[in-house]
């Protein structure tokens, strides 16, 4: 909504509302007797987009950060890079990439 400005005098109109009459609302002037009755009903409504959900790796895949001893369904080594990311809603487990150290097969849990 915009600010409103009294015509005659140039001060900040005020809004008031009249609880007696459910739809009797106005702006006005605390400095002159101006009073802008309003008879319109104004809705702003903006539609929210859902965010897309997205698994963002590095160039590299998982990266070469903390390790689980894990067995790689590959080659059966016992050690794997890991990362967990949200690919889904907060209010879901997260998801766990792995990277084999020994052959670097990628896999997830979710």
């Amino acid at each position: 909504m915009e600010q409103l400005f009294c015509p005659t005098c140039g001060t900040f109109l005020y809004f008031k509302q009249n609880y007696e009459y459910v739809d009797s609302a106005e702006f006005y002037c605390k400095l002159c007797p101006y009073n802008y009755n309003i008879t319109k009903t104004a809705i702003d409504s903006v539609p929210l987009k859902k965010k897309r959900d997205e698994l963002v790796l590095s160039k590299d895949g998982v990266g070469k950060g903390d390790k689980a001893e894990v067995v790689c369904p590959k080659c059966s080594h016992g050690v794997a890079y890991f990362t967990q990311v949200q690919t889904r809603s907060a209010d879901e487990a997260s998801t766990i990439i792995y990277e084999c150290c020994e052959c670097s097969h990628k896999w997830r849990e979710d």
